[in-house]
């Protein structure tokens, strides 16, 4: 399709950030393009293909996915934009993984926001925090972003998108249920979903992890496994 065609870099094995006055590509490496992911526009091979070049070094902090490839020009960890982290936009990445059946990628995902999360006052997540690399040798946090705005709404609720991705969860509208198809990581044992609206109603639910599949419980025949009605 036209999007493919204008917009995918081989060499790059990603999407152009933009097309200049003359159509050509901006051949930056941004978190943007992981929102074609989201949005379900990518093609399956360059869907799989861009989940490893977002999971690269020079995208991938350790804290969550940078707005700017460290290898770019314009690079800079302390910028806004160009370099920065930002939960909410890593959510929608988180999605998109999940989306493209990229699951293991999507939880480690997830898992270093919530490691990020844990170390800010209150386990409130700011706007955005500043794109150093983690290093592990060291019981580090992420650099704060001075003027970033926290508590912010936007990144409060990027746990239900990234909870989403984790469990699968997908309204059904003919059957009124809600479908799982859950993939717990191993730094989390159960998920427990209390009075959600679903339709008409409300569910109560539970997802324990297990070796043998993760397993449902309770939402009173309103909630199943996806893969029983494959």
């Amino acid at each position: 399709i036209r999007f493919e065609r204008d917009f995918w870099m081989e060499a790059e094995q990603c999407y152009a950030q933009a097309l200049d006055g003359d159509k050509k590509q901006v051949p930056a490496v941004t978190s943007n393009a992981g929102h074609a992911l989201w949005c379900g526009i990518a093609s399956p091979e360059h869907g799989a293909a861009l989940t490893g070049r977002l999971m690269e070094l020079d995208m991938y902090t350790g804290w969550g996915i940078r707005t700017l490839s460290s290898k770019y020009p314009t690079y800079n960890p302390m910028s806004y934009h160009n370099g920065s982290v930002w939960p909410h936009d890593n959510s929608l990445i988180v999605q998109g993984f999940a989306r493209y059946g990229q699951r293991e990628e999507a939880a480690e995902v997830v898992g270093a926001l919530i490691e990020a999360g844990r170390r800010f006052p209150n386990a409130q997540l700011p706007e955005l925090w500043c794109g150093f690399q983690r290093d592990l040798r060291f019981s580090s946090r992420p650099a704060d972003y001075l003027v970033s705005c926290i508590p912010q709404a936007w990144s409060a609720g990027m746990v239900f998108l990234c909870l989403r991705a984790l469990l699968g969860m997908q309204p059904d509208l003919n059957t009124q249920r809600l479908l799982l198809d859950p993939a717990l990581p191993a730094w989390l044992d159960r998920v427990d979903v209390r009075d959600m609206r679903l339709f008409d109603s409300r569910v109560t639910f539970r997802v324990r992890r297990s070796q043998r599949g993760d397993r449902i419980a309770g939402g009173r025949g309103r909630v199943a496994r996806a893969a029983a009605t494959a």
